[in-house]
């Protein structure tokens, strides 16, 4: 319990740094390979520390730096894996409260998305698609009201 306190303390400050979208603050995390640390936080914490680790996660990857960091450091299967685990776990969970699935959910989809826009993660991530993403396992929540509108998110 307080492991996972501070966990999600740490995650509040370190998800404000990279609202602030300053390429210093991504080459720290890079340089240091902190990918990793939010990697386990999102395979390991809490509901709420494994939903600010995946948008840490997001905002990092929309760095136009970062996909080829990744790829070059091999680190695309790794996130991919722990999206999957993350798809996994949702799936099977559903002890979580709606708008915490729904915004964890977002965030695991707005990754995959950014990593899409990259031609070599692109044809990992084509064999590596859940089948919950592909299924039915989340049309209960894959509504997005956006502006006024409300539409279904296919995937």
């Amino acid at each position: 319990m307080h492991h996972e306190s501070l966990r999600r303390s740490s995650l509040v400050v370190l998800e404000a740094l990279v609202k602030v979208d300053d390429a210093k603050v991504i080459g720290f995390f890079l340089k240091y390979d902190m990918i990793t640390s939010f990697l386990n936080c999102m395979e390991f914490g809490g509901a709420l520390s494994r939903t600010t680790a995946t948008f840490i996660v997001h905002r990092i990857l929309l760095n136009k730096d970062v996909l080829s960091h990744c790829d070059q450091a091999g680190r695309f299967l790794d996130i991919l894996r722990r999206l999957e685990l993350m798809i996994n776990k949702l799936a099977k969970d559903g002890s979580l409260a709606e708008d915490t699935r729904k915004q964890l959910l977002k965030q695991i989809i707005l990754c995959y998305h950014r990593l899409s826009e990259n031609p070599s993660a692109y044809a990992k991530l084509r064999n590596r698609l859940p089948k919950e993403l592909r299924d039915s396992s989340f049309t209960d929540i894959l509504h997005v009201n956006f502006k006024g509108f409300t539409f279904t998110v296919r995937v």
